[in-house]
């Protein structure tokens, strides 16, 4: 059976028993919390499964924004956008050590081999969303301090070519967010197609990039290491998302 991060599929008896250890005050949850585990849930198994999915799909959304956030920061130059990056990145490494902690503790009680197995899974895919966040983090907001400092900008034609290769980024990653809430092998093929597709384009886009370059067309030579860098790290955030998808289907 392939691991998804649904709640929908089960019985109503198992969704009963999770409202148990989940906020039900209202009350406003902060960023550097998590929202379902905790130690309580441990007691059962099962439930604890579930809650886990349940952070990890937390801790996807916060890097599906990260993700969206990431030109605007450049193309708008916002140092807002570069606080609100540098605490989601914050909540993403807690919510890897709080998942893997408790997914840790969790398999090492006296639980079945699938559960152990979709633990694993798990696991997995939280170093994935991990890495992507790392990429944001450790190699896009440097740069973009360094962008906003010195005021640069991309040529026309540039920012058009970054915004169509985010946008196609951005879109694939909210498909492996879709596919993690809802088994869908339909979409799940889709994503892997839409890579390839991803890194065709992204090799056309840094062909046009470098014939701007050689033709010295304003603005793009300062700008031309930072578009390449962008671009490149688009595609490694595009690899992490569809390792995401490989990991749920048995692919790896």
């Amino acid at each position: 059976i392939i691991l998804t991060l649904a709640i929908s599929p089960f019985l109503s008896l198992a969704y009963k028993q999770l409202k148990k250890f989940v906020h039900s005050d209202g009350s406003e949850i902060l960023l550097m919390q998590t929202k379902y585990i905790n130690e309580q849930s441990l007691k059962t198994p099962s439930i604890a499964l579930l809650l886990a999915k349940k952070e990890t799909m937390h801790m996807a959304n916060i890097v599906k924004g990260m993700v969206q956030k990431l030109l605007p920061l450049f193309l708008n130059k916002d140092k807002k956008l570069l606080q609100e990056l540098e605490k989601e990145e914050q909540a993403v490494n807690m919510l890897r050590d709080q998942i893997t902690d408790f997914l840790l503790h969790l398999s090492k009680q006296n639980v079945t081999e699938d559960l152990i197995k979709d633990s694993f899974k798990l696991l997995a895919i939280v170093k994935e969303l991990e890495e992507i966040g790392d990429i944001v983090d450790t190699n896009l907001l440097p740069k973009a301090r360094y962008w906003i400092e010195n005021n640069y900008d991309f040529s026309e034609q540039g920012k058009q070519e970054l915004q169509e290769y985010h946008s196609r980024c951005f879109k694939l990653i909210s498909m492996v967010v879709d596919v993690m809430a809802k088994y869908d092998e339909y979409k799940a093929t889709k994503i892997k197609k839409k890579e390839k597709e991803n890194i065709k384009l992204a090799y056309n886009l840094e062909k046009s990039h470098f014939t701007r370059l050689i033709e010295h067309i304003d603005k793009t030579v300062q700008s031309s290491k930072t578009h390449i860098e962008l671009l490149g790290l688009m595609q490694a955030i595009n690899r992490h998302s569809t390792q995401i998808v490989r990991i749920l289907y048995n692919e790896v």
